[in-house]
């Protein structure tokens, strides 16, 4: 398991754009209860400009049954360009349609030598 990267991203960046460095990884990290049905469901970006290094879900309490957590997805930019990340909040069972939330998040991966705007 990794650590955080040092570009965490909440609930608060969707909607919006990022720029990242090629090499240069982020986290999105969104709450979470599993004991609802209700899970965080990525809808795979560009891999040849997002790779996807992590996709984890962490309670809050082990001790509280119901408790939520924070998933949290890590991402690494590992060529130029833009793409879109979309992660879903829904219950698998009820469809592919079925999103009670969506996180979206436009990503410009620049070269290594360009400035980053988060």
């Amino acid at each position: 398991m990794l650590g955080l990267p040092p570009i965490v991203l909440t609930s608060a960046s969707n909607g919006t754009s990022s720029s990242i460095t090629v090499g240069e990884s982020f986290s999105i990290c969104l709450p979470e209860n599993p004991t609802t049905g209700y899970r965080w469901e990525l809808d795979s970006p560009d891999t040849s400009i997002l790779k996807i290094q992590e996709d984890r879900y962490n309670s809050d309490s082990i001790m509280q049954a119901g408790a939520g957590g924070v998933h949290t997805f890590i991402f690494q930019g590992i060529a130029p360009g833009t793409t879109k990340v979309s992660i879903r909040l829904r219950r698998p069972w009820e469809g592919e349609d079925s999103a009670a939330d969506l996180f979206s998040l436009t990503v410009v991966t620049e070269p290594v030598d360009f400035p980053r705007t988060i």
